[in-house]
């Protein structure tokens, strides 16, 4: 039978914690989640907005015996109006140790990419491999390499690092740089909950830039189900995704997640420009073999993940 968590069970669940004992505020939250083992080998995502623009995206996933990914797939889809734009990603992984023992991850990705917007079109290939580096149980930086062929076999090289910071076993910063941008990430907490992040996009070239800001709030009341695989690392979409499914990114917030809003702007020639903003209200459907985060949001007819296994 399929168990319903969502808003309604919102003042049960305080009556039932408050009556507890002022000893459990002192727990471990981490440790009053229940385990309930769930290694999706499916995702699918659909959003569409008031514009009747659609979003959908696949995920397909293999697992080693030890239930880590060894391969995953993505296609991604964008349609509506004038736009159609498609990305399939496939990535393999291989796990290994260095020789000094550190735990290394080196990942081999094909894109294919292509967008059409009016008249406008762009396709290109992408082969890429990255070498995961830890310190301890967490990813410290991923560095990555390879080659964009775009039409007419016109061929770019790509490159990145990316570096990840932690504070009791929470990951408080990371930044992105590659040949055209500098990224960087904060992930601002408050009492083991991920409450803001802030991704501040720099072009190294000019001026231009963007400006996300990401808050959550959560019934601290309510303990989210620990399901080894991580579907928050897919809700947030602000970390390496199939890392931070594994746990490998830090520890992820250990209550259950209500509400998202999100802020942005854009500066373009010297220009600021607002970025729509967002607000999603979460609401989460589990059952034995599936688990699904839906959202009601006034920016969207639906809004959906679907995990499955």
């Amino acid at each position: 039978m399929k168990k319903i968590i969502s808003l309604s069970l919102i003042a049960l669940a305080a009556i039932i914690v408050t009556s507890c004992s002022d000893e459990s505020s002192l727990s471990d939250p981490f440790k009053e989640q229940s385990h309930q083992p769930f290694f999706p080998k499916n995702l699918s995502f659909r959003s569409t907005n008031n514009n009747g623009t659609v979003t959908e995206d696949s995920w397909v996933f293999e697992y080693n015996s030890d239930n880590t990914v060894k391969r995953y797939t993505c296609i991604h889809k964008i349609t509506g109006n004038n736009l159609d734009i498609e990305e399939r990603r496939i990535g393999d992984l291989r796990y290994y140790n260095d020789y000094t023992g550190s735990k290394c991850i080196e990942a081999k990705v094909y894109v294919d990419y292509s967008s059409r917007k009016l008249a406008d079109m762009l396709t290109y290939t992408d082969t890429i491999t990255e070498d995961v580096v830890f310190s301890g149980n967490y990813i410290s930086s991923i560095n990555t390499k390879g080659w964009r062929t775009t039409s007419g076999d016109r061929v770019s090289t790509l490159s990145s690092k990316q570096t990840f910071n932690y504070t009791n076993d929470l990951c408080t910063g990371s930044t992105f740089i590659d040949s055209n941008n500098e990224k960087t990430y904060t992930y601002s907490w408050k009492n083991n909950m991920l409450v803001n992040v802030v991704v501040h996009n720099q072009n190294k070239k000019n001026s231009d830039l963007t400006h996300d800001t990401y808050e959550y709030s959560y019934n601290n009341k309510i303990f989210a189900t620990n399901y080894v695989f991580n579907p928050l690392a897919f809700i947030y979409n602000n970390k390496p995704l199939i890392y931070d499914a594994m746990g490998y990114m830090g520890k992820s917030t250990p209550y259950l997640l209500e509400l998202e809003k999100y802020d942005g702007y854009e500066n373009i020639n010297g220009k600021k420009y607002d970025i729509q903003s967002e607000q999603h209200s979460y609401h989460i459907m589990s059952g034995t073999n599936s688990l699904i985060y839906s959202a009601e949001s006034p920016g969207y007819s639906e809004y959906i993940y679907n995990f499955s296994e």
